[in-house]
């Protein structure tokens, strides 16, 4: 038997990410609202997972900004308050970026998405 699942990000509500924000990844929501909106928005993405018949589910990424920062802003020594523009793609698309810096030795302080997956469990 083949096992099926989604490999990468679902789509996120656009109450949650609306698509101007794309540039800035910046969520729609913010405080007590935010955290509610991306356990709606992981229930949406399981259901529709579950709908289509995948046999392994997963959050979609629903709770990351970005498929690289969203590990990233978990690590010590990357700064992610003091922004600077970058080339993307090493400047293949002619497209500036805010990047974060690296400030220091890069550690992983604790585990990552722990309670993600607790969430997802459920």
């Amino acid at each position: 038997m083949l096992r099926t699942m989604l490999v990468g990000s679902l789509p996120r509500p656009t109450w949650l990410f609306p698509p101007q924000q794309v540039s800035s990844l910046d969520w729609g929501l913010d405080g007590p609202t935010l955290q509610e909106g991306h356990d709606d928005a992981v229930r949406l993405a399981v259901t529709d997972q579950e709908q289509v018949g995948l046999d392994i589910v997963t959050d979609g990424e629903q709770r990351r900004r970005h498929y690289i920062w969203g590990f990233s802003e978990h690590l010590d020594g990357i700064d992610f308050g003091t922004m600077v523009k970058r080339l993307t793609r090493g400047g293949r698309y002619g497209l500036e970026i805010d990047v974060a810096r690296v400030t220091g030795p890069v550690r992983r302080p604790t585990a990552v998405f722990v309670e993600a997956l607790r969430f997802l469990k459920r």
